[in-house]
């Protein structure tokens, strides 16, 4: 069964300044290469992404930004 995968990246799956480790890259790499559908989903801008644009970019997500 294909899945669809939300991840909030304020914090959850990622450390602030950093970005998310190797190993979560690797396990959504996985999924996707499984057939799931993987989302980023963030509070903040498009602009606070920047810092994940290659690592977005490299790993083929798709970015879901929501601002108030």
């Amino acid at each position: 069964m294909k899945r669809i995968l939300f991840f909030d990246v304020d914090g959850t799956i990622s450390i602030p300044g950093k970005g998310p480790s190797r190993e979560t890259v690797q396990a959504i790499r996985s999924a996707r290469a499984a057939g799931h559908k993987v989302f980023l989903s963030t509070g903040q801008s498009i602009a606070y992404l920047t810092q994940y644009m290659r690592l977005v970019l490299m790993a083929g997500y798709t970015v879901l930004a929501a601002t108030s």
